[in-house]
């Protein structure tokens, strides 16, 4: 029997041997025709332990078969000629993202229809590019799908949001509700229906459609804004043949990062949908038809691409102020939420100091000269240049600080945000906690010393 130095070398001989493809065993990997070599630790192409391939420096790869003679080889671009009867359109039998079919002894599973991304390689013209362009969206699609899962944490920090955002308890009570279902699922990936969100200015629905987008993916979510004339290639990508063309954000939403699979449950906000144009060349509207429904969203096809993708896992939130303007048939895909202006209380209560915590984040912020929670005082004034908007409190914090801001003369220290009476009191012993002493901050003046202690 035959030694080979590793398991995948073993496994790569199988294929080779099935696959025709001449070859001679080398110290490293095997020697292929044309000079060519493949192995484990690098040369023209290399492979890895779960069967997957590339070309040399990471570049693109795949097994090609000529359907004149039926030679299969490894090639470095889709455009190679056959070696054996020098045929010049050659089908993709295997592409190296995705790996040697049946490495493991099963089928991958895969977001893009492999078949199809097969045929669409081969029926390009083998010398413009447009393969490898092709390709180069199918490798960020590739591999194993990761899924965002449900876990303690992230049930934690939804319900979280109920504190910071007091006006969407009817949206995170069906967000439980679909959370329920998820449990019962064997990967535990989180999935809702679509979810519109209506209100008014301010009223904080593009603020908690990201907050929920981050909790639910892990990451910012991709953010659509539809109020900025959108055409529908900005959603399903535009022909090949155009110049500066590119896929789509629904195809992008899903794109793995370095060492990682794609996404098939990311967070997708769909900003302003009722600012979408109601008329045009490349109407945004018709896209939505195949995006916001399971079953077709499953074979989705981006123009770009032009592969079928499973697309079906993406979560999607819109926004917008009235509904009138919103077509019935897509406003009919959506789980619709009236969404109330804050109160006073809730705003003092609830927003600003919600708000607060994350402004000194994105600011990067000093917290030691600062307090981490804010008195009523300052709250009430952060309220008084902003009112119950969200989309003013920046700029209200702003103010505020150039208003509280001083130097403290025995440090020489700038530190804000602190009430008159904290002041007074010493700064710094606020300045440290998570929330307000229960005691009130006394200091305990010295005993008069006695004649006798003189």
């Amino acid at each position: 029997m035959e030694k080979f130095a590793s398991e995948p070398q073993r496994r790569m001989s199988q294929f080779l041997d099935a696959a025709r493809i001449a070859y001679k065993k080398s110290e490293s990997g095997f020697s292929l025709e044309g000079g060519k070599t493949l192995s484990e630790s690098g040369g023209d192409f290399s492979f890895c332990p779960d069967g997957k391939f590339s070309g040399r420096n990471g570049g693109w790869a795949a097994v090609l078969r000529c359907p004149s003679c039926g030679t299969m080889f490894f090639a470095s671009s889709a455009g190679e000629c056959c070696p054996s009867c020098d045929f010049d359109r050659c089908e993709v039998y295997a592409f190296g993202t995705e790996g040697i079919p049946g490495w493991l002894g099963r089928s991958r599973e895969s977001l893009v229809d492999m078949d199809a991304l097969r045929a669409r390689v081969s029926s390009l013209p083998p010398t413009d590019g447009m393969a490898e362009k092709v390709m180069s969206v199918a490798a960020m699609l590739s591999g194993i799908p990761r899924e965002s899962a449900l876990t303690k944490e992230k049930a934690a920090a939804l319900s979280a949001l109920s504190k910071a955002y007091p006006n969407m308890k009817e949206v995170l009570s069906y967000l439980r509700a679909a959370l329920v279902r998820t449990k019962l699922r064997r990967s535990r990936a989180i999935s809702f229906r679509p979810v519109l969100l209506v209100g008014g200015p301010g009223c904080g629905k593009s603020s908690f459609a990201r907050e929920l987008g981050i909790i639910v993916s892990g990451k910012d979510p991709l953010r659509v804004d539809l109020g900025n004339d959108v055409a529908s290639f900005t959603l399903a990508g535009n022909d090949m043949s155009w110049r500066k063309s590119k896929c789509g954000l629904v195809l992008e939403s899903m794109f793995g990062t370095a060492g990682e699979g794609p996404l098939r449950n990311p967070v997708v906000i769909l900003d302003e949908l009722d600012k979408m144009p109601e008329s045009g060349t490349h109407e945004a509207e018709g896209v939505f038809y195949s995006i916001l429904e399971r079953e077709t969203a499953s074979r989705f096809r981006d123009n770009y691409f032009g592969v079928p993708v499973d697309a079906s896992g993406i979560n999607y939130i819109a926004t917008a102020n009235d509904v009138s303007s919103i077509p019935r048939p897509i406003l009919s895909r959506f789980r619709v939420f009236d969404v109330r202006d804050y109160t006073e209380k809730e705003f003092i209560e609830n927003v600003i100091p919600s708000f607060y915590g994350r402004w000194l984040g994105m600011e990067g912020i000093d917290r030691s000269r600062v307090p981490k929670v804010l008195s009523v005082e300052v709250r009430k004034l952060i309220f008084s240049e902003s009112g119950t908007d969200t989309r003013k409190l920046p700029a209200a914090l702003d103010r505020v600080l150039e208003k509280t801001g001083r130097e403290d003369k025995s440090s020489g220290e700038f530190v804000a945000f602190f009430s008159k009476t904290e002041l007074e009191r010493g700064w710094r012993a606020f300045a440290g906690f998570e929330s307000l002493p229960d005691e009130p901050f006394e200091i305990t003046p010295p005993t008069p010393s006695s004649p006798a202690d003189a």
